[in-house]
């Protein structure tokens, strides 16, 4: 299997990364619909996809990007370098809780956080030791992912993450507690008729309407839906 990933405008290496480019990680890119300007935070960048894809959605978007990996660090600065859009994205080999020391940060500086987080909270971990930083996270690390976004993003901005719905359900639960409005919830399924498999949760601090929508990948086995080619046309080279 190759290394790179090809989309339309921009190329992903992905050679030095645990966690490939996946749908979870493009839906999570696409499908909200983002005022896309400001200034945006992406924790846990692996590849740099998630980032690339908000940059060339929104051309008055600036992307920061952190990831804990240094590996998959470095690959997301290089995709970035030789992307179109090098000059709004940067990485940061760091977990987000050390940002005000690698970044010059101020309260309420971001309108836009994403993550693709680390999902398996209190489950078996995955031997392979880049994996497991990729997809582990203890129970902290949602409270403090919060705490984050409670001081560095605008009174008006979202938070933004995609979630398998066991996780979802505390992060939802958590969320409340803490006083974030979940105003949209996207929920993505494989085919019309299966339980979602993930969730992308939209939240802000601001009180807004709540909107809730479905997205199906497949229309059948192996043949994406309408929806999905349509998400991913501007993207994808095979739509």
């Amino acid at each position: 299997m190759s290394a790179i990933f090809r989309f339309k405008q921009f190329n992903i290496d992905q050679s030095n990364c645990a966690m490939r480019v996946n749908t979870d990680g493009v839906l999570l890119g696409v499908l909200p619909d983002f005022h896309g300007k400001g200034r945006m935070l992406d924790i846990g960048a692996g590849t740099g996809v998630v980032s690339l894809i908000c940059a060339q959605r929104f051309p008055d978007l600036m992307v920061d990007a952190v990831e804990i990996d240094a590996a998959a660090a470095q690959t997301a600065s290089l995709n970035f370098a030789a992307s179109p859009f090098a000059e709004r994205l940067r990485c940061v080999a760091a977990p987000f809780q050390s940002l005000p020391s690698s970044l010059p940060l101020t309260e309420g500086c971001y309108d836009l956080i994403l993550s693709n987080p680390p999902f398996f909270l209190a489950s078996l971990k995955n031997p392979n030791p880049e994996k497991h930083v990729a997809r582990h996270a203890d129970d902290s690390f949602f409270e403090e992912l919060f705490a984050f976004a409670n001081k560095f993003l605008s009174a008006r901005g979202e938070l933004c993450m995609v979630l398998p719905p066991d996780t979802a359900r505390q992060v939802l639960k958590l969320a409340s507690a803490i006083g974030f409005n979940v105003f949209g919830q996207i929920s993505l399924h494989s085919f019309q008729y299966s339980d979602p498999h993930r969730f992308i949760l939209r939240m802000s601090k601001e009180i807004k309407p709540r909107v809730d929508t479905d997205f199906t990948i497949y229309e059948a086995p192996k043949v994406y839906s309408q929806g999905y080619a349509e998400a991913l046309r501007d993207f994808f080279t095979i739509f």
